[in-house]
């Protein structure tokens, strides 16, 4: 699971997500990250999305 970047826009402060490769909603630790990091912005939109795509896609294969 890649790392991502979640940022307090309030206090200036953000911190690097580790998500469990398993269950991505599942943040297993967070450790200090500085607030201009390039690492994506940690969110879980489209997550589901991309998960019943892949499905299908993997049926489709599958059926063939």
């Amino acid at each position: 699971m890649p790392q991502f970047v979640r940022r307090d826009p309030h206090s200036g402060r953000a911190w690097r997500v580790f998500r469990s490769d398993l269950d991505p909603g599942l943040v297993e630790r967070e450790e200090p990250e500085p607030y201009e990091s390039i690492l994506g912005t940690d969110s879980l939109s489209g997550w589901k999305a991309a998960e019943i795509h892949l499905s299908k896609l993997l049926e489709q294969q599958a059926a063939q």
